[in-house]
């Protein structure tokens, strides 16, 4: 004999386990305190957009020379890295930028038009974006 469960058990049981999935799985989106205080220091205004874009996007999980690496900007504020932060936040921002765009973007024909991007704060599969990207600004 098998014992049936109401349907409304059961979507119940399923919303929560939705919501516990979605929490666990998604970034926090809220930035410490102390992470704040740090961008304020560094002059970077935590409710921009782009701070906002670089939290959304929690911890970025890449290999670079060779290496894995995890980053992320509440990391990096807490390691009192300013320039690794303000590069964080660029970079995180430039590939939302170009994903956004897709074939529209095009890389500006000054290389030094970025001096705050650093590829290691993009996943594998983003840095190829960005040498495609190169590639056809050349």
């Amino acid at each position: 004999m098998t014992v049936r469960q109401p349907a409304r058990s059961r979507s119940i049981r399923f919303a929560v386990l939705a919501a516990t999935c979605m929490a666990v799985a998604s970034p926090a989106m809220a930035l410490s305190p102390e992470t704040k205080a740090f961008l304020v220091s560094l002059g970077i205004d935590p409710d921009s957009p782009a701070v906002k874009i670089a939290d959304a996007d929690g911890e970025i999980h890449t290999t670079f020379r060779g290496d894995s690496e995890i980053f992320s900007l509440e990391k990096l504020a807490a390691d009192k890295r300013a320039n690794a932060v303000r590069q964080f936040v660029f970079t995180r921002s430039l590939i939302r930028e170009i994903k956004a765009k897709g074939a529209d973007y095009h890389w500006p024909d000054d290389t030094h038009a970025y001096p705050d991007y650093d590829g290691r704060f993009l996943t594998t599969e983003e840095r190829l974006l960005v040498v495609a990207k190169l590639t056809e600004a050349r």
